[in-house]
């Protein structure tokens, strides 16, 4: 913030232009701030002091001070080169509260020091004692908070004792803009409300102009003089003494500039890496090997600003060696997570072009060896945690307890590895919350609310479920109404979505599952999504699956220090349980899924059977959230019945087509109208919304509605040779022609299943139960929506029977099957929700489910379907023998179905969930 320059007209004509870097550390800044430093024991900076001050004279730097923490030392070690000034950096307190600050002070004696020491643990002290002394000083990065009590009413404190203020290169570009918008909006009347707010009197004449000056606080050498101070209008022809106090008074009188680039996380993380290996490269004499070790080479060029120099013709041969040293060792398994660490470190380094060229071109711009550092980083820790990852599932899956637990040991050391950014970017994030108070507080606003912005994390996205249809829909949604919406997935780059909004990552490695080659874990790219995250801004974290995308969702929330929510959406213990019939395996991942789910802020379930569960296993009760899902009442649609079978007529002959029907004798016929007419008035019986009708016919032979297949029913299902007389059928039923290829689809009355076909889904119950039910009853059919591992063996199963199976189906095909059927038959006892349950009943279909899991809560029952027992195939094959039986009844609970959807608007929930983000975070 610059003032008027009054004595510009007492100069000469000519004027000339000053550059410092006024906040630079040497190696006598020894106490480091960041713990990640303190946990190895280095110092806070390794930078020598000349070396400092001849990089500062090569950035362009016409004047050179030091400003170590409490010492003067490195100062000192320059005092006698041209252009130097002694400064430092002061660690201060408010004494009322300690709340910890850094001042900068400038041109100062050894005897100020020393006095400088004594009154630090009270700033106003501190800052009478510089004003009294006319040393010239400034608030150092004041939006800051070291050590987690500053607040705004200290920034209105320091408003009041500081005309000087830095704006730091270290620290985030929202600090500094935040810094510059409050004392922007400064004027008289504010700062007389402060004055009489904190009983304290400005330390200056008109306490709301302010001066800024910048400083790079480079602690590593790599950016030193990257943010740096200005000084304009400076009197030509003055040298020495004189030419440094008319710098500084250029500062008072308003003559500066703040210049250069704000830091970002990576700026952070790059310096602490640096910091970390002139410990080591000091602590180990590591220089020494340097030109003969190729990682170590690379380390030297990215981390100092001065690296090693090549030296003679000696030097280059050990360094040759050294290269064909890596190439050789790239053949060789290493023997531990360390050596996997240099191993694949090397190997990037060597097969990457760039990186190798840079280690004898990088001219050490803090800039270039940042960015080239962060790619190595991330390349190196994403095939460590590819080779990991591998590791892990393999010793699981082969129930290796003790490899597993080695393995996950031995991430530790990956963690070692990305701990520099994990930090730096929990810092930041620190920032931008603490400016964000500021900003509303310092400056008028409207006080609206802030615009949630959510990043949805999922492993699901890509798979054809209802998860992945939701979330699909959240986003349509999102777009229309204008809600921030992000989801985050992880799947091959060929596998895309145009939707606005979805961000798909290419995953860094395949887990396929042994038997089951459809189901594949990503392994997501760690840092990169961090990264993402961090530039978004997000105001919550969403997960929506507790797998890898799920656990890289926990890590970014914890990281940056967001709320979590979570949706509980599939039953993955039971999922276990059924898949590999081992009860320890199923207990191990209720284990897993309690610690997960524990570890959310909100936890989100779509039935209260669903939460009753998890409450039960052990996750409190204050944080399960039911939620009411909806669904898209114009997608799905009676409105779609079409005929849409008729594409599948000419298929006969087994399971797959279309045409095949029962070859029991004698069996009666249901005489179900031909789809083609369904529109029709003629023979109607009742309607429902969108004036769709459907007909029923009742001509020919009918079922008792009280017949069945339980009891003695089911035992007389295995004798053969009564023709006409089969259990279930009721006496009245007379016997129809013998099934036939020519017996087509479009009369039959279909019960369709959309979903995974596994067994997991109880598939193989519906599987039993049509058995049952084919064997007596004519003119009925299965449809089989979908795909999955119990396909080819259900094919078998009701190999000659009417079953038609589709694949997966989508958009108006998937809405023109369900609204094309009769009933929907859901027999899992597994699912949380079961969206198909809702998406059937649109359409216009009573639906039966069981007493098992979530969909029981997404019907009327007896209104608009059934619950039976779950696992029980004679119950099932009972119910849907009930709508056999029963046209009258079948055409009633269509119509009321759909009226009970009607109310279940999904962008109506899907608006209540998103305000649900607003409500208080669970402690």
């Amino acid at each position: 913030m610059n003032g008027t320059d009054t004595s510009k007209g007492d100069r000469e004509q000519e004027a000339e232009i000053l550059r410092a870097d006024l906040h630079v550390h040497s190696r006598f800044s020894t106490r480091p701030s960041e713990w990640i430093l303190q946990k190895i024991g280095c110092a806070e900076s390794y930078t020598d002091p000349v070396a400092l001050y001849h990089t500062a004279r090569r950035q362009g730097m016409d004047l050179v001070t030091i400003t170590d923490h409490n010492t003067i030392e490195g100062a000192l070690q320059i005092a006698h080169l041209p252009g130097t000034f002694i400064s430092e950096e002061v660690t201060a307190y408010f004494p009322e509260d300690r709340c910890k600050l850094h001042v900068l002070c400038y041109d100062i004696t050894e005897a100020q020091h020393e006095e400088v020491q004594r009154l630090r643990t009270n700033v106003y002290e501190l800052v009478d004692y510089f004003l009294q002394q006319n040393i010239p000083h400034a608030m150092a990065h004041a939006m800051y908070s070291l050590n987690g009590k500053l607040s705004q009413q200290h920034l209105e404190r320091l408003i009041l004792l500081f005309r000087t203020f830095e704006l730091n290169g270290a620290r985030n570009e929202v600090l500094n803009n935040t810094l510059c918008e409050i004392l922007f909006s400064l004027d008289e009347v504010r700062v007389e409300h402060m004055v009489n707010d904190h009983n304290i009197m400005p330390r200056m004449h008109e306490p709301w102009r302010k001066c800024l000056i910048g400083g790079s606080d480079d602690h590593s050498s790599l950016n030193i003089a990257r943010t740096h101070t200005l000084v304009r209008d400076m009197a030509t022809g003055t040298a020495g003494r004189e030419r440094i106090r008319d710098f500084l008074r250029g500062i008072a009188d308003g003559r500066s500039e703040a210049i250069g680039k704000a830091a970002q996380p990576e700026t952070m993380a790059h310096n602490l890496y640096s910091i970390a290996y002139q410990f080591y490269k000091n602590k180990f004499a590591l220089n020494r090997h340097v030109n003969r070790d190729l990682l170590l080479r690379f380390a030297d060029r990215a981390l100092t600003s001065s690296p090693e120099p090549e030296g003679g013709l000696l030097t280059r041969l050990h360094s040759l060696i050294g290269f064909k040293r890596a190439k050789h060792m790239f053949a060789k398994p290493p023997r531990s997570v360390q050596g996997l660490l240099q191993k694949e470190a090397e190997e990037i380094i060597w097969n990457d072009g760039e990186l190798r060229n840079l280690i004898n071109t990088m001219e050490n711009s803090g800039l270039a060896s940042e960015q080239a550092w962060f790619r190595f980083v991330n390349h190196a820790s994403e095939t460590v945690m590819r080779n990991l990852a591998d590791s892990l599932m393999g010793h699981a899956l082969g129930a290796n307890l003790f490899s597993v637990f080695n393995t996950i040991g031995s991430a530790g050391s990956l963690y070692a590895m990305l701990a520099p950014y994990f930090v730096a970017y929990t810092l930041f994030t620190k920032d931008r919350t603490f400016c964000a108070e500021s900003r509303d507080h310092f400056i008028e606003r409207s006080h609206e609310r802030q615009r949630l912005h959510i990043g949805h994390f999922t492993d699901t996205y890509h798979d054809v479920n209802g998860v992945a249809r939701t979330l699909q829909m959240q986003l349509d949604i999102a777009h229309k109404v204008g809600k921030r919406l992000k989801v985050i997935t992880c799947g091959p780059s060929s596998v895309t979505d145009n939707r606005p909004g979805v961000v798909n990552f290419e995953p860094i490695g395949t887990f396929t599952m042994p038997e089951y080659s459809e189901l594949a874990l990503y392994y997501p790219p760690v840092l990169r999504m961090l990264q993402y995250a961090y530039d978004q801004n997000f105001t919550h974290i969403h997960s929506a699956t507790p797998g890898p995308i799920g656990l890289v969702a926990l890590a970014v929330s914890r990281i940056l220090q967001i709320p979590i929510h979570g949706t509980y959406h599939t039953a993955f213990p039971q999922y276990v349980s059924m898949l590999t019939d081992d009860a320890a395996l199923e207990e191990a991942m209720w284990r897993y899924m309690i610690w997960y789910y524990n570890q959310m802020d909100r936890v989100y379930v779509p039935s209260h059977a669903t939460g009753e569960e998890l409450i039960a296993k052990g996750l409190p009760r204050e944080k399960v959230v039911f939620y009411q899902r909806g669904i898209d009442t114009e997608q799905f649609h009676p409105r779609y019945r079409n005929g849409f079978f008729k594409r599948y007529a000419a298929q006969t002959g087994d399971a797959g087509g279309a045409g095949a029907t029962a070859d029991a004798a004698g069996a009666a016929s249901s005489g179900r109208p031909d789809d083609r007419v369904a529109d029709r008035a003629k023979s109607a019986t009742g309607h429902v919304s969108s004036d769709v009708t459907y007909e029923t016919q009742e001509s020919g032979s009918t079922v008792s509605a009280t017949s069945g297949i339980s009891g003695d029913a089911a035992v007389n299902s295995a004798h053969e040779g009564s023709a006409g007389a089969a259990a279930g059928i009721s006496a009245g039923a007379t016997a129809g022609k013998a099934a036939g290829e020519g017996q087509s689809i479009r009369n039959d009355l279909k019960f369709v299943y959309v979903g995974r076909i596994s067994r997991e889904k109880n598939i193989h119950v519906l599987t039993e139960a049509f058995r049952l039910m084919a064997h007596r009853q004519q003119g009925i059919r299965l449809v089989v929506v979908g795909d999955g591992p119990y396909r080819e063996e259900m094919e078998l199963d009701l190999k000659n029977l009417p079953v038609t199976f589709t694949g997966y189906l989508t958009g108006e095909d998937l809405a023109a099957a369900y609204a094309s059927s009769d009933v929907f038959v859901f027999p899992s006892g597994t699912d949380t929700f079961g969206n198909v349950v809702l998406e059937a009943q649109a359409s216009g279909l009573p639906v039966i489910v069981t007493d098992m899991g979530g969909p029981k809560e997404n019907l009327i029952p007896g209104k608009t379907g059934f619950i039976v027992p779950e696992g029980d195939p004679v119950a099932l094959a009972d119910a849907m023998l009930q709508f056999a039986d029963a046209p009258e009844m079948l055409d009633e609970m269509r119509k009321a179905a759909r009226v009970y959807t009607e109310s279940r608007s999904f962008e109506a929930c899907f608006m209540h969930q998103w305000e649900m983000y607003r409500e208080k975070r669970v402690a």
